[in-house]
């Protein structure tokens, strides 16, 4: 009999989560049976779920979602220097009988922007949001060397938290925290909503200032649906905008590696697949 090996996302909500349409079509190509599913825990029952995941003997890791990536830190044995940098986890690993905090979050954005002919070495960007995702953009952008950061947020002191680590860790990007619907940053070449605003079930406003110029980047972190408000506004603008489906799928290939130790191989069929999830 094979060995069972289980795994999940967790969050609140997670009904409109890919991961488990993703992660069939990547177990399937490594040849490797894997039990993956969405799980929604509310904020309360964290720490419960994950006793039960260290009970588990078949438990192999769990990819974390909001609202916990920030608080799920405390609650793990060790965390690595990624996820330390972004104060953030977003993936779970088991290490013998220790549960590890780790995060993907920045490979994907750099694979996302990448992919979007985007240089981030002396732009300037804004940030909606102060949480988990917010963190590992801030990241990217600081250890790039982006010249100016605003960070736009309803919470303020959220928002100050992570303009003071991101200072304290990259001085030569300056960082600084606006309040949402309130101020208006500057001009920017790189506008990236790291909110759940937008998303399938979530409620939506206008994000993009006014003064945003056209040709500048969009990025969404919201993956579903695939045309999110945000995205939307921008190509109306005409600016070069982009979902968060690329960010998702890197994510869960350096997910599949830390927990198996080698990427699927993708053919063009799988590929096609997986693109499809985001139409």
């Amino acid at each position: 009999m094979a060995e069972r090996r289980f795994a999940a996302v967790i969050g609140h909500p997670i009904a409109h989560s890919l991961s488990p349409a993703i992660f069939r079509e990547l177990a399937a190509a490594a040849g490797i049976a894997l039990e993956y599913r969405a799980l929604d825990v509310p904020q309360g029952e964290l720490e419960s779920t994950l006793v039960r995941f260290r009970n588990d003997p078949g438990f192999v890791g769990c990819n974390v979602t909001m609202p916990h990536k920030e608080r799920i830190v405390a609650l793990l044995d060790r965390c690595t220097p990624a996820a330390q940098a972004c104060v953030a986890v977003n993936v779970v690993r088991r290490e013998g009988t220790q549960l590890l905090g780790d995060n993907t979050d920045v490979a994907g954005i750099e694979a996302t922007l990448r992919r979007l002919a985007f240089e981030p070495r002396g732009a300037r960007a804004v940030i909606f949001g102060a949480g988990g995702g917010a963190h590992a953009v801030a990241t990217v952008l600081g250890e790039a060397a982006a010249s100016e950061v605003w960070i736009v947020t309803r919470s303020l002191e959220r928002g100050r938290i992570l303009a003071e680590r991101a200072t304290a860790r990259w001085p030569a990007t300056a960082f600084a925290v606006l309040a949402l619907e309130r101020e208006i940053p500057p001009p920017a070449e790189l506008y990236v909503n790291a909110t759940p605003l937008g998303q399938s079930g979530q409620p939506s406003r206008e994000l993009l200032p006014r003064n945003a110029p056209a040709r500048a980047y969009a990025f969404d972190l919201v993956y579903r649906p695939a045309q999110t408000p945000f995205v939307r506004d921008a190509g109306a603008r005409g600016m070069r905008a982009i979902g968060g489906f690329p960010m998702l799928l890197e994510q869960a290939l350096a997910t599949f590696e830390r927990w198996f130790g080698f990427r699927p191989p993708l053919d063009s069929l799988a590929l096609s697949r997986l693109e499809r999830l985001a139409a």
